[in-house]
């Protein structure tokens, strides 16, 4: 029993306290601590991740990751003797970095930082280090971007600019001021070309893509870092849905095949759930009989 000699201008009073029980004190704080809810900014088509930090109202900070599903492009680049090139490539995530001292004023927002990553599987979680510095011409070893010809109006929302940002930045013409940084070992674009058009899921056996060989391997979080952010004990990660991608209407075989690879484990699983109890029953048509 501890005692204490509590002083309230002229009265004294002693009391005891007893210790019912000890916890850590991370324990704790979530049974006391009140977190208000976070209105955020309109986010751009395919977020997956957010850190909004609204505190400092003069300095809001904002980082988003977009990502976008493996795809064939068609690269044009500057001097190449065949323009444009089919390529494809992994998931391709777009990290912006955006200040304001106003969020409702498209004007006042400003992007501070922004990278290109790829990795050989959907977006999961933060602290996951699966991605790599996209290895298309106009991006720095560390993923930062040279944008060459691509441009936004300033005076667009925020979500509008990086969206025509990352739906715009394959259709540029693509310079070699920062040298071109091949996959495999390839001397060209002709392996890849090749590649493209015999298997287009062919990337997902890139060494450069493989986190225990890659040179440069980021997390989210070291993203994060690298724009000089670390969030505090507060803060929460925001995912973005694991949507299904979409199958085109009218795929081929081939289409399905390599639809059916880019799926997670959990869209599978999503996928098996619902066509759990579900029967397709085809009728025949009058005067149509069964074929061996």
């Amino acid at each position: 029993m501890t005692q204490f000699i509590k002083i309230e201008g002229d009265l004294v009073t002693l009391q005891e306290v007893s210790d019912l029980a000890s916890v850590p004190l991370s324990e704790w704080l979530p049974q006391i601590e009140r977190r208000s809810p976070i209105y955020t900014p309109v986010m751009p088509t395919g977020t997956r991740a957010v850190w909004w930090d609204p505190t400092d109202l003069a300095l809001q900070k904002l980082v988003m990751l977009v990502e976008r599903e493996p795809m064939i492009i068609n690269m044009d680049l500057h001097g190449a003797a065949i323009n444009p090139m089919r390529l494809s490539i992994p998931w391709t995530r777009f990290l912006f970095y955006a200040t304001t001292d106003n969020p409702r004023q498209n004007s006042h927002w400003q992007l501070y930082d922004y990278r290109m990553m790829w990795s050989r599987s959907r977006f999961s979680n933060e602290t996951l280090a699966d991605m790599v510095p996209a290895l298309v011409p106009n991006i720095y070893e560390d993923g930062r971007i040279c944008f060459g010809t691509t441009g936004v109006d300033a005076s667009m929302s925020l979500a509008d600019r990086i969206d025509s940002t990352v739906n715009g930045f394959y259709l540029t013409r693509f310079n070699r001021d920062l040298g071109i940084r091949y996959p495999m070992g390839w001397a060209n674009y002709t392996a890849w070309r090749r590649m493209t058009e015999q298997n287009p899921m062919g990337w997902t056996a890139w060494p450069e893509l493989d986190p225990s060989q890659a040179r440069r391997v980021y997390s989210w979080e070291q993203v994060c870092r690298e724009f000089n952010i670390t969030p505090d004990r507060n803060a929460i990660p925001i995912i973005g849905a694991d949507g299904i991608p979409a199958l085109a209407i009218g795929a081929t075989f081939g289409r399905v095949d390599d639809w059916i690879v880019a799926l997670t484990p959990r869209q599978r699983l999503i996928i098996q759930q619902q066509l759990v109890g579900q029967t397709i029953t085809v009728e025949p048509e009058p005067g149509e009989e069964d074929e061996d």
